[in-house]
């Protein structure tokens, strides 16, 4: 039986190994990432038509594993999301203005634990806690003082 260089019978699909980058039409980067054995595995780039990076996203045997993040247009950070073997785990992070807008946490890749949602001066807004992937527990609101506003209680996603 004949191989070829991926040790892969000849005639038979190879599998991907190494770094793969793909362009746009007009020649620019669009996407580079890492393979092995035909499964993402290192760091994943996306770019934008000017260059800049818009994506970057780590994986190990074909899963989502570390921390991803995005950038918007101006090249600031726009989000933050932490996987472990492909489920969101830990604190994600949205951001606006250059600060922190909303700070989601994940087990098992679903929300679970304390949502906060900020003013543009960094100032909690307000607090939802989930538990399972559903609003659980009293829910409240600020004004700019840090007085509650606004407070709703949430059993399995329901309000009570």
């Amino acid at each position: 039986m004949s191989t070829n260089a991926n040790d892969a019978p000849v005639g038979e699909p190879q599998p991907l190994n190494g770094e793969r980058t793909e362009h746009y039409e007009t020649g620019e980067k669009r996407e580079v990432t890492h393979w092995l054995q035909g499964k993402l595995h290192g760091e994943t780039v996306k770019y934008r038509k000017d260059g800049s990076v818009e994506l970057r996203a780590p994986f190990e045997a074909g899963a989502l594993n570390g921390e991803l993040r995005a950038y918007d247009d101006e090249g600031a950070l726009a989000y933050v999301f932490m996987y472990v073997a492909g489920l969101l785990n830990g604190d994600g992070l949205i951001y606006q203005h250059q600060g922190i807008h909303y700070r989601i946490a994940y087990r098992g890749g679903v929300q679970h634990g304390p949502m906060l949602a900020y003013s543009p001066t960094g100032d909690v807004a307000a607090k939802m806690p989930f538990e399972g992937g559903k609003q659980h527990g009293l829910s409240e609101w600020y004004d700019a003082k840090g007085g509650v506003v606004k407070s709703v209680m949430f059993r399995g996603g329901k309000m009570h």
